[in-house]
């Protein structure tokens, strides 16, 4: 069930060692362990700062390693951090 903003999209994507910060456009980050996508989790440094929007910002899509992921499986990796949502402005 998608129960997000269909308006809302990414502006920006930063990584650590075992996590993945979105910055959305109306302000808030969502934090996402990078388990939670495995081939995103092996990309070197320089694919996993080559991503493109798609779908009208509804998808991360990262094309040199075929990996896409939509905002609601970011939203849903976020809950499963600390049982809630790992948003914040």
């Amino acid at each position: 069930m998608t129960t997000h903003n269909a308006h809302i999209s990414a502006t920006s994507v930063e990584f650590s060692a075992f996590r993945m910060e979105v910055e959305l456009n109306d302000g808030r980050r969502v934090t996402v362990p990078l388990s939670a996508f495995p081939t995103l989790s092996r990309a070197t440094p320089s694919q996993k700062s080559n991503w493109t929007l798609t779908e009208e910002g509804a998808c991360l899509s990262w094309p040199e390693i075929g990996q896409n992921i939509s905002m609601d499986a970011i939203y849903q990796a976020s809950d499963g951090m600390t049982g809630h949502m790992a948003m914040y402005a």
